[in-house]
């Protein structure tokens, strides 16, 4: 399979495609007002226990507690008998009793605790957190609170997988568990010793500030999107990073010049005249990824739509059925809605309870080659994941890991027409749709300046929130904006004036739009 991560940046936001086969599967985006606190390290007090739900409330200094679940705090007992060998091993879950204690007997009201965010805030709900602290580097992650050395299942060859584990072993001089990561095969030992000597710096520095700082306090930050993106999705499988941003390029450059990376000869710098997410084609995909429907082959199509509780999925046919086998029309179509599901969960990074309706289908065996196409198609998924079979009225269950909030919920805001039960742009999505208009337009524009007229929605927003950074578009673009307002048009559309002959030219380059 052929691997590219291509990289936009402008002044409004950072984005990351993760192709496979030319074909779009992993999105990220990042911007200047979202805080991220997914890998956080917190110093954090214990607001109030809820025995019921043996769970707690803990204040870390954001708006809202985070939510620790007894079942974070990693407290189990083995069965007896077990070895260290079997405990390390893929078997160690059917082997492994977990018995919670009562969260009571763990921690106790106005206690100081040392916690990470392990999801996101979503909705009207905080972060949740762990006391199962691990800090990611590029070859191996460091486990605090743990003692275990633990080595990734792709490395299959076991002289490898002895080698590995023999250098950490040597160099691990603290209390802290270890696990290597892909990455790592057939790397020199030197690499992983620097890694994990860079690791342990973070480490003690941790254990200092939560010596010193008086919770609730920010003791550890995770890096920035790119930089995440970097060390965890390059791999040797990705044949190329493509970055339209010089000083990004340069960055990712010295990154992996520092570790001696070989793969400092796949960052390429993006030099060509269209956008670099038009080249490749992924702008129009991104410009779908909040639709309700996604269509399929042969007039068949899914719809997504999200509640507080679940993700549903449907599957349809279409009109497209007369005069076929119906069963083995039924079967194309939801064979491909499965492999498409798989991709969208990962686009859209739809997390939690997600409930799948395919079309019925008299066939028992015909249900379970759509089953495991969908489990198939599920396995690059990096997310941890659980499919069900089909229940007896046609549905498939799948739970998938959630860390942040789904990609719908940052590129859109509730609409205040439909009161929460439709999705439309936000201020922060038309600013950057027209940042990247001019991007698309730039090389051929004949004149310099331009009326960019919106509502007043989104008029407000850029001249109180946003007014620094949509400056920064004249910069770029090299044009002069004059900003107007407009409520006759519709309240989250855009469009470009001509200053000199005064013609309304949005069309000319909002083909994805």
């Amino acid at each position: 399979m052929n691997s590219e991560i291509i990289i936009n940046v402008t002044s409004h936001e950072s984005r990351v495609a993760l192709l496979e086969d030319k074909k779009l599967v992993e999105f990220f985006v990042e911007r200047p007002y979202d805080k991220r606190i997914f890998g956080n390290i917190y110093k954090g007090r214990v607001n109030k226990i809820i025995h019921t739900l043996q769970a707690a409330f803990i204040d870390i200094g954001l708006d809202k507690n985070a939510f620790l679940h007894v079942s974070d705090m990693e407290v189990f007992s083995e069965i007896e008998g077990i070895t260290q060998e079997e405990n390390n091993s893929e078997s160690r879950k059917s082997l492994r009793k977990r018995v919670h204690l009562p969260i009571g007997d763990l921690i106790r009201e106005g206690q100081e605790i040392l916690v990470q965010v392990i999801k996101e805030p979503i909705g009207t709900k905080g972060p949740r957190v762990s006391t199962d602290i691990n800090i990611p580097g590029r070859f191996l992650v460091l486990l605090l609170g743990s003692t275990k050395i633990a080595i990734s299942r792709k490395i299959s060859d076991r002289n490898e997988r002895n080698r590995l584990k023999q250098v950490i072993l040597e160099e691990k001089k603290e209390d802290v568990g270890v696990i290597i990561r892909t990455v790592s095969n057939g790397k020199e030992s030197s690499y992983l010793k620097q890694d994990l000597k860079t690791l342990m710096s973070i480490y003690y520095d941790v254990l200092k500030k939560y010596k010193e700082l008086k919770a609730p306090a920010l003791i550890y930050k995770e890096i920035s999107l790119l930089s995440s993106v970097i060390r965890d999705l390059l791999t040797p499988d990705v044949a190329s990073v493509i970055v339209d941003d010089k000083k990004k390029y340069n960055a990712i450059v010295k990154y992996l010049d520092e570790l001696k990376s070989d793969l400092k000869e796949r960052i390429y710098y993006y030099r060509g005249e269209i956008p670099v997410f038009d080249n490749y084609e992924i702008e129009v995909e991104v410009n779908k990824i909040i639709d309700r429907i996604v269509w399929l082959r042969k007039g068949a199509y899914i719809i997504i739509e999200h509640t507080e509780a679940l993700v549903s999925i449907d599957v349809n046919s279409g009109k497209n059925v007369k005069g076929k086998n119906f069963e083995d029309f039924i079967l194309s179509v939801n064979i491909d809605a499965a492999i498409e599901i798989a991709r969208q969960l990962r686009l859209r990074d739809i997390g939690g309870l997600i409930i799948v309706d395919f079309i019925d289908m008299e066939s028992r065996i015909n249900q379970q080659k759509v089953l495991n196409e969908l489990k198939g198609a599920m396995k690059p998924d990096r997310a941890k994941y659980y499919i069900l079979d089909f229940s007896e009225f046609g549905l498939v269950e799948i739970t998938r890991q959630r860390v942040r909030p789904s990609i719908l919920f940052t590129y859109s805001i509730t609409c205040p027409i439909c009161n929460g039960l439709g999705r439309i742009d936000s201020p922060l999505t038309i600013v950057s749709k027209i940042e990247h208009w001019f991007q698309r337009a730039k090389m051929w524009l004949e004149d310099y300046k331009f009326v960019v007229v919106v509502h007043k929605v989104v008029y407000d927003f850029i001249l109180n929130e946003d007014y620094k950074k949509f400056k920064e578009i004249e910069k770029r673009n090299k044009v002069k904006l004059i900003l107007e307002q407009d409520n006759e048009i519709d309240r989250y559309e855009f469009k470009i004036i001509d200053y000199r002959t005064r013609k309304d030219i949005t069309g000319k380059f909002t083909n994805y739009y």
